[in-house]
């Protein structure tokens, strides 16, 4: 995705790092693991509106080269908001990554 980021956990949601030993998680990746119905941009512009999330603090966002059209533009959430946002999905699923982010976190 980035090279300034690297994945060390691949095995619900893929959990990327930065150089400062962040972690990460791609919106995309999340809102596909949650199997929303949604559409992903509508799903994640809600939910930055409605819980306040904030560019930079929360988020931050990067835009990857698509072939052809316009740049994709991809969500990098710390590793709070990813977890906010499974409990917010309230169903079995989002407790389960929920669950699976906690579990990472403690190993790390």
């Amino acid at each position: 995705m980035n090279e300034d980021l690297k994945i060390v956990d691949n095995s619900i949601v893929p959990i990327y790092e930065n150089q400062r030993g962040e972690k990460l998680i791609n919106a995309r990746e999340l809102h596909k693991a949650l199997e929303s119905k949604r559409d992903f941009s509508n799903w994640i512009n809600d939910r930055i509106v409605k819980y306040k999330f904030e560019s930079g603090e929360d988020f931050s966002t990067i835009l990857l080269k698509s072939s052809g059209g316009r740049p994709k533009k991809e969500y990098l959430l710390r590793f709070d908001v990813a977890k906010e946002l499974c409990m917010i999905e309230n169903n079995e699923i989002g407790r389960s990554i929920r669950k699976y982010f906690i579990e990472v976190e403690k190993r790390y």
